[in-house]
């Protein structure tokens, strides 16, 4: 990792879903880099991907990651012609960089931030849901509890009868 006195935060942009590519060949080269991540369980209740559930976080800024590193002991065109980078975000030609204090600002704001997403993304007993997929897809449910972090007991309608049945996570939405 860069350790100069001279380093500067960047922000890199990625090119599409290639945050965590671009992160770990940066820090090969000796980058120090930062790639928030969403949490794990509330992406895999919320979002389906290709009709497959998330397995991992998200960036919580796709297709941007934040480099730390010195301009005079790894160029810019080291950075930039990294695998998974796009460019390097500029203004007037100029890379545009950030302070540790900036830095330090956004991780804690997104330490803060987690609990909360994590909280909504958790329903509570009783909360109305609408399975989008399996085989009880279009049939409205009633939330009953989580059952670990890839399934959750529904109460649903069969036949006139309520009926229990677990569900994985990715296969129901909230209904607003």
């Amino acid at each position: 990792m860069d350790s100069s006195l001279n380093a500067r935060w960047y922000v890199i942009q990625t090119k599409p879903h290639k945050e965590i590519l671009a992160k770990e060949q940066l820090e090969v080269r000796g980058v120090n880099c930062y790639l928030p991540m969403a949490p794990v369980l509330a992406k895999k209740i919320l979002q389906r991907k290709n009709n497959m559930p998330i397995d991992e976080g998200e960036p919580f800024f796709p297709r941007y990651i934040f480099a730390e590193f010195d301009v005079e002991s790894i160029h810019t065109t080291r950075v930039k012609s990294t695998p998974g980078v796009s460019s390097i975000v500029s203004f007037g030609g100029v890379p545009a960089t950030m302070m540790n204090s900036e830095i330090s600002e956004l991780k804690k704001g997104i330490a803060q931030m987690i609990p909360k997403l994590l909280a909504a993304a958790i329903p509570a007993k009783g909360d109305h849901v609408e399975i989008i997929s399996g085989s009880f897809e279009g049939l409205s449910a009633i939330f009953e509890k989580m059952e670990g972090e890839t399934r959750s007991t529904l109460l649903m309608e069969l036949l006139g009868k309520q009926v229990r049945r677990s569900v994985k996570n990715c296969d129901f939405k909230f209904i607003e």
